[in-house]
């Protein structure tokens, strides 16, 4: 059994280069783990893409140099200067076909146009850290957010014009930070949080959702409304599923804290979490997955096309976080794929 200690850091927390190239063809073999990056300056916090060819990275930034943005083309990871400084928490990778979108510290908002390959900032009229941003296009994204030792939220609205806050604003935000938001369209969002906090937009209104813990909700994701998950915890972890109507605790005994859940289209749900831990969801057991190559906290988790796993986290208790740490799990990736 492997040693994790009690500590909880949540605070929890272009394109490879151009010009005509010959890439080797992809290794084959049967899937396993391998560690992408290691003992980057700041934690990694997001892994998100399109596809197992086109996948965003981002992290903290822990020497005040800028934030980590990395991006893998299938062949190289390369590396990506925003312009900007601070930490980013979260990418939406798929928002349109030329917009990757990011969010982090002071209400930053971040956007990268792959037709161009600059970079824009924008910022959200908040001082607070945007922790987690979903949109279904670039003229409907939400962030949430907000003020974690003040137990202060922020969501906001970005009409691709205008970030604004919802009206009326849920009374939740007054006592509990949000760290992620999840939708399946314009008329069904989640959002989650402190003292197990969740949310739901149905388009009109946004009303608050009881759940059977008061642990942190730290991420959110599923196929559908009715078929998500939350994750969480402080020290020990909890696992919810949405059921319908209701939320159902399927925490396994002795979880630690998660901190990333991601649910493949054939319904395999997959969480991370502190000191390396990642668990699977079979026919409706939670069981730990293969042991990752690390020990490091686990912030996120994203599948891609190909089943390809890839988990990122870091020291997640330092402030910033750092050591920041990229596994993956799938068939072999190209040696040597830098940055």
């Amino acid at each position: 059994m492997r040693r994790w200690d009690l500590s909880y850091g949540l605070a929890l927390l272009a394109l490879a280069c151009s010009g005509e190239k010959n890439d080797p063809p992809r290794p084959s073999g049967p899937p396993a783990w391998q560690v992408v990056l290691e003992g980057t300056p700041g934690a990694l916090l997001r892994a998100h893409g399109t596809s197992a060819n086109d996948v965003w990275i981002v992290g903290a930034d822990a020497d005040g140099q800028g934030p980590l943005v990395y991006h893998y083309d299938g062949q190289r990871l390369s590396k990506h200067d925003t312009g900007t400084t601070g930490d980013l928490w979260w990418v939406q990778a798929d928002l349109s076909a030329d917009e990757i979108r990011m969010v982090g510290e002071r209400g930053r908002v971040v956007q990268y146009r792959p037709s161009t390959g600059q970079f824009s900032e924008r910022s959200a009229p908040t001082t607070d850290t945007i922790f987690g941003v979903w949109g279904d296009d670039t003229n409907s994204a939400w962030y949430v957010g907000g003020e974690t030792s003040a137990n202060r939220g922020v969501i906001w609205r970005d009409d691709g014009t205008t970030i604004s806050a919802p009206v009326p604003l849920p009374v939740a935000t007054s006592s509990a930070t949000f760290f992620k938001a999840q939708g399946f369209g314009a008329d069904a969002v989640w959002m989650v949080g402190q003292r197990g906090r969740a949310l739901y937009f149905d388009g009109q209104t946004i009303s608050e959702s009881p759940t059977p813990t008061f642990l942190p909700l730290i991420a959110v994701h599923g196929l559908s409304a009715d078929q998500v998950y939350a994750v969480g915890g402080v020290a020990d972890g909890v696992i919810l599923r949405r059921d319908g109507q209701t939320w159902v605790d399927e925490t396994p005994r002795g979880l630690p804290q998660m901190s990333g859940i991601w649910v493949t289209p054939d319904g395999t749900a997959y969480a991370a979490g502190f000191n390396g831990h990642l668990y699977v969801r079979k026919d409706g057991v939670w069981s730990e997955f293969e042991e990752p190559p690390t020990f490091q906290d686990f912030h996120a988790i994203w599948v891609d096309d190909q089943g390809g796993i890839w988990a990122v986290g870091g020291r997640l208790a330092a402030d910033p976080p750092r050591d920041g740490v990229l596994v993956y799990y799938g068939p072999p990736l190209p040696e040597g794929i830098g940055p």
